[in-house]
């Protein structure tokens, strides 16, 4: 997932000489349901900036609902910029984007499940942070959250619940001050201004 396509095609075609049979699909981070479709995938490589998201909030979307598929993270910027937060939110391991050999053993290894040092595998990630967790959402905050990721729309969610767009607006205040992961990925990830379809619900 990078959302520069020519760094795409040239990390691609890099990794291919290590990879010939593997099958590589990009996303810019911007298509529809774009978390769902990487359901499923061996690995996920992620870069950092995505545009008005980034490979963060992203790992963090997925792995509150994947404890299986390992992240790799790349950057073209300074890797301790987002290390820690990186390690936070789930993913298991990072590099810059320009070294293919690394990355490409990088990725051989978190496959086989051996995460880079200092980062968690998968399970281990996906456990830290449903504990980090301080406190519980109330019945109606997550009626709240549910329908916002389907939506991406106070208003939608309003006129669902039948409840003032404020309202929504202070349950959403509440649900990013009790779940310090979900306040980004699990709300502004899903906004978009042409929600689309209702689907069944993989997070609950």
């Amino acid at each position: 997932m990078d959302d520069d396509a020519w760094s795409a095609k040239y990390l691609i075609r890099g990794l291919r000489d290590f990879f010939p049979h593997a099958t590589f699909h990009h996303y810019d981070g911007q298509e529809r349901n774009v978390m769902e479709r990487c359901h499923g995938a061996d690995a996920i490589i992620m870069d950092m900036a995505l545009g008005i998201h980034n490979g963060v909030e992203y790992c963090a979307q997925l792995r509150y609902a994947d404890n299986i598929t390992p992240v790799l993270g790349i950057t073209s910027f300074l890797v301790d910029d987002y290390r820690q937060s990186f390690i936070d939110a789930g993913g298991q391991g990072l590099l810059h984007k320009e070294h293919i050999e690394q990355v490409a053993m990088a990725l051989r290894a978190v496959v086989q499940g051996q995460p880079m040092d200092g980062f968690p595998t998968p399970a281990q990630a996906f456990d830290a942070l449903i504990q980090s967790e301080q406190e519980p959402l109330t019945p109606r905050e997550q009626q709240v959250i549910d329908e916002y990721r389907h939506t991406g729309s106070a208003e939608a969610v309003a006129q669902t619940l039948h409840i003032a767009v404020a309202t929504v607006h202070k349950h959403l205040q509440n649900i990013r001050r009790k779940q310090p992961f979900t306040k980004k990925s699990t709300i502004e990830f899903s906004y978009n201004p042409d929600p689309p379809p209702r689907a069944s619900d993989q997070h609950q």
